[in-house]
């Protein structure tokens, strides 16, 4: 089973070093993404993401933004599992951050044992939570002239409806077209990234590499398998919702696949 982890960090090397850790002493299979440690950055990723675990170390974490956290801690629909590094000058911030209501902290230097009993419970708690999705689920059957086509939910870019025929673009660039209503496909998504747009168009937020957006070219760009990109015009309803997520979290120019 898989599971995504938002590691907020600059360095690279330290980056390298948790997930080096990380994968040493696991055996599930965890997704790493990456932000700056800086507060709007991490709402932003953790809004779009969706990760299952964020991971913060607290020689970035601030006073000020402790009611922000304790915000993300409270969201019904987007509560990650929130760990935070420590190291001994910091146990008074560690308090109030136990205080709002994070799940596990690891002291500094990481040591092997920590880490694996961490993250184990961690896991745990989202299989027992059900806060994953199963490989099985990430494929969904569509009717197709007659047919039935398997189509795997993470490949899917971007969905556009035309009554009752919906026309869905592919991470590899190619084109299904279902014989049914984007109503019907919408129920059968278990993926948080598929978002409906409007009423005609669902995309998939983590391929945005950015918007264009002005009178005469109101169009989302997603990034293929290959890198090559594909532009989509959407409705103004559509443009205005994916305007918002760029100006809240940051995605203009902004490669997040």
């Amino acid at each position: 089973m898989s599971f995504s982890i938002l590691v907020c960090e600059t360095d690279k090397a330290a980056r390298d070093f948790l997930k080096i850790k990380v994968e040493t002493v696991i055996d599930n299979t965890l997704t790493f993404l990456y932000t700056t440690p800086d507060i709007e950055s991490v709402v932003g990723h953790v809004f779009v993401h969706q990760p299952n675990i964020v991971y913060i170390d607290l020689k970035y974490a601030r006073e000020c933004d402790l009611n922000v956290y304790e915000k993300l801690l409270q969201t019904a629909t987007i509560k990650p599992k929130i760990v935070v590094a420590v190291a001994d000058a910091q146990l008074e911030l560690l308090q109030r951050f136990v205080e709002l209501g994070i799940n596990s902290f690891l002291m500094k230097p990481l040591k092997n044992e920590a880490v694996k009993k961490t993250f184990h419970a961690i896991i745990k708690q989202l299989m027992d939570e059900g806060d994953y999705i199963d490989a099985r689920e990430q494929s969904i059957s569509l009717r197709s002239n007659r047919a039935d086509i398997q189509i795997n939910q993470k490949d899917i870019l971007i969905i556009e409806s035309s009554r009752n025929i919906c026309y869905l673009t592919l991470k590899d660039g190619s084109t299904r077209t279902v014989n049914e209503s984007i109503g019907s496909i919408e129920k059968k998504l278990v993926l948080k990234q598929l978002v409906k747009m409007d009423k005609s168009t669902i995309i998939n937020t983590d391929k945005i590499v950015f918007l264009e957006n002005d009178r005469f070219n109101k169009s989302c760009k997603l990034k293929l398998v290959n890198g090559e990109l594909v532009t989509k015009i959407i409705s103004k309803a559509g443009m205005a919702r994916m305007t918002k997520i760029k100006k809240n979290h940051k995605l203009e120019g902004q490669n997040i696949v």
